[in-house]
């Protein structure tokens, strides 16, 4: 399963599952519950490019850095972001200078329509 948030107004070692994964992880008797035990380890992914820092195009035309969370969300907060639409951009890290040439990534989100 993957999880990617940590549950900031939990417990220590508290993680929120989607009702999916919950549904899938603890017996039908248990989900009413709401919280049950499980026993759990972090296996992170081999990214060779993973996010560094999104950023959005303000009304100003200036690109504001969308700080990372310590649950691993990205969450602009202060001032906010407005109604939108919005102009996104994302920066890897661990890309090559290639002079006058393009440099396949890997891509993290899906296609856009």
């Amino acid at each position: 399963m993957r999880i990617v948030d940590l549950c900031p107004e939990c417990a220590a070692g508290h993680l929120d599952l989607s009702q999916q994964v919950f549904a899938h992880a603890v017996q039908r008797a248990d989900l009413p519950r709401g919280v049950v035990p499980i026993t759990w380890q972090v296996v992170s992914p081999a990214l060779s490019n993973p996010i560094a820092k999104p950023e959005y195009l303000n009304a100003g035309s200036q690109w504001v850095s969308v700080p990372r969370t310590s649950y691993n969300y990205f969450v602009q907060t202060n001032p906010g972001m407005g109604p939108g639409p919005y102009a996104f951009r994302v920066a890897d890290s661990g890309i090559p200078f290639k002079e006058n040439g393009a440099v396949s990534g890997i891509g993290q989100f899906p296609p856009g329509p």
